[in-house]
């Protein structure tokens, strides 16, 4: 992909309604250093503002379900966070 194909996908992307992300995947993300960490890390910040009821320390494990997208792949997920 060119950086103009790259800079037209994320002016498409650019829409009301729509939050993303992008990340460069380490090997700890994607399980390639077999670590036990299940998924991708995600700054609790960022995830704090998308979902403010995560930021719950009276709760054990607060967790929100979301849909995800990854384009590339036409793939659509419902996924947790958890903090």
């Amino acid at each position: 992909m060119s950086l103009q194909e790259l800079r037209d996908w994320l002016a498409d992307q650019d829409r009301p309604g729509v939050i993303w992300g992008v990340k460069r995947l380490s090997a700890n993300d994607t399980q390639a250093s077999g670590s036990h960490q299940a998924g991708p890390y995600i700054p609790k910040q960022f995830l704090f503002d998308l979902f403010p009821s995560l930021d719950d320390p009276h709760t054990l494990n607060p967790r929100v379900t979301f849909e995800a997208a990854i384009d590339s792949h036409h793939d659509v997920r419902e996924i947790t966070a958890i903090w």
